[in-house]
């Protein structure tokens, strides 16, 4: 899958990438391209990933040769995407950027020149193949690019991260449900039964007189029947 063009902005994650296929008609290999541009948040380091080619630009662009020179002028640089072209299983690239200048509204746009991985057998031409500190952050932006179209997304490693520290207090958690944890839990019918049972207080209430004979008004009132009744002597 050699992806041919990477940017991230806030809004959205675009990447090209081709697919090769053997044409059944003239047995070459060919590609399709695709493209890929997405709303879902990329994983943190996809970003970071790609913003840490910062000093490759400046460095590219031969804007400082110093290191410590370099680390400076990064300080106001956001790096917007990476070209690729591909040929023979290696890559060649370019970066593109911005920098925010201090007497104009609008930012400095910079482009790399386009330069490639060294083969096996070349000697190294800084003229037009980049150093291998570059080609390795490239090749880590890349993966990270290669897992995206893959489907790894930020809510994938969230929900990784979350495996096994949800527990419910009720039952037991399937591996990865997400279950709210609070120590509000409504107790159980028996255990309602039992709190009712602890907190019981029998009442006595002492019935009148009239309330006996019947002459009680009151609707409702049920008279309590008794086995202990004296019955006349003879």
């Amino acid at each position: 899958m050699p992806i041919t063009k990477i940017k991230i902005s806030p809004e959205a994650v675009a990447i090209d990438y081709s697919v090769s296929y053997v044409d059944p008609d003239s047995n070459i290999t060919k590609y399709n391209q695709y493209t890929v541009k997405s709303p879902e948040h990329p994983v943190l380091e996809f970003p970071k990933a790609l913003q840490a080619l910062d000093y490759h630009l400046i460095e590219l662009c031969e804007l400082e040769s110093k290191p410590e020179d370099i680390s400076i002028m990064c300080e106001d640089v956001e790096i917007l995407g990476v070209t690729f072209k591909w040929k023979d299983g290696k890559f060649a690239a370019s970066i593109s950027g911005q920098k925010v200048l201090a007497y104009s509204s609008s930012p400095l746009i910079l482009n790399s020149p386009m330069k490639r991985e060294q083969n096996i057998d070349e000697k190294f031409d800084s003229m037009q193949h980049l150093n291998t500190t570059t080609v390795a952050a490239l090749t880590k932006l890349i993966d990270h690019a290669e897992n995206y179209v893959n489907g790894i997304r930020a809510q994938v490693e969230m929900f990784q991260q979350a495996i096994d520290t949800k527990i419910s207090k009720v039952s037991v958690a399937m591996k990865g449900d997400k279950i709210e944890i609070t120590d509000n839990v409504e107790p159980s019918l028996s255990e309602q039964e039992d709190k009712a049972a602890e907190n019981f207080e029998p009442v006595n209430e002492r019935i009148s007189d009239d309330q006996i004979d019947g002459n009680d008004e009151s609707e409702g009132l049920e008279v309590p029947e008794t086995s202990n009744v004296e019955e006349p002597l003879d």
